[in-house]
């Protein structure tokens, strides 16, 4: 069944965002708190909090990629507050487990540390498309090192890394329903959905087009509502 228009898809997304998002965020925000990476030198007073997106607000990231082209390494705290928390939910999104996306974060923040780096233009871009880099580093490993069905391993560590995340809904346990989504769409959504950023933004980062990243979002949404409806008839 297809939806009849994005804002039915906007809808679904609201739901999804209020149901999931704020668990999700929480528990995320809770894991980075004890999160010890590599760059704790230059970014110790660093502590991944609820609102650790809205730390250091007053410096712009263009002035950030400036300073972290130069090579002031108090920028990197700077930016670590301001983003880690979203790289974290994005690559938890990608990855389906707590400890790989620890993995793939730190990795990103090491090469940014210790990296030769000319001037960045889009810093935003620049992470997100670094963190993505990363994740498919681990699941490249992942398929190397493993023989068993990648979906089902999937499935299960999603589901015991999502255990004690209360979602507010009766019917269906939409981080299960997530995980079961091809990556593609998996990523497009959590971009979407956690960390609202517009299709363009998302364009940029996966290096697809606007209409391609708006067509993962749609089909993916369209599974997850199709998936919940199924949940709630097998309990009827």
């Amino acid at each position: 069944m297809r939806l009849k228009s994005l804002e039915e898809a906007k809808l679904i997304e609201t739901t999804f965002r209020a149901k999931l998002g704020a668990a999700q965020f929480n528990n995320a925000a809770a894991d980075m708190t004890t999160f010890e990476s590599t760059t704790a030198d230059v970014a110790a007073p660093c502590r991944v909090e609820a609102v650790s997106e809205a730390v250091g607000r007053g410096v712009d990231d263009a002035e950030l990629a400036r300073r972290l082209a130069d090579g002031d390494s108090s920028a990197l705290a700077q930016v670590y507050d301001r983003y880690a928390a979203s790289l974290y939910r994005a690559l938890q999104a990608m990855l389906s487990s707590s400890v790989d996306a620890e993995d793939a974060l730190q990795e990103v923040f090491v090469k940014l540390a210790t990296g030769r780096l000319s001037r960045i233009r889009d810093l935003k871009s620049y992470l997100f498309v670094a963190a993505r880099h990363e994740a498919f580093n681990i699941l490249r490993r992942r398929k190397r090192e493993r023989t068993g069905d990648e979906d089902d391993v999937a499935l299960q560590r999603a589901q015991e890394s999502a255990s004690g995340v209360e979602v507010e809904t009766a019917t269906c346990d939409w981080t299960a329903l997530l995980v079961r989504l091809p990556l593609e769409q998996r990523e497009v959504i959590a971009l979407k959905v956690w960390e609202q950023m517009t299709f363009l933004e998302i364009a940029r980062i996966v290096r697809v087009s606007p209409n391609t990243v708006m067509s993962r979002y749609r089909y993916g949404i369209e599974r997850l509502r199709l998936w919940c409806r199924e949940e709630e008839r097998n309990e009827l």
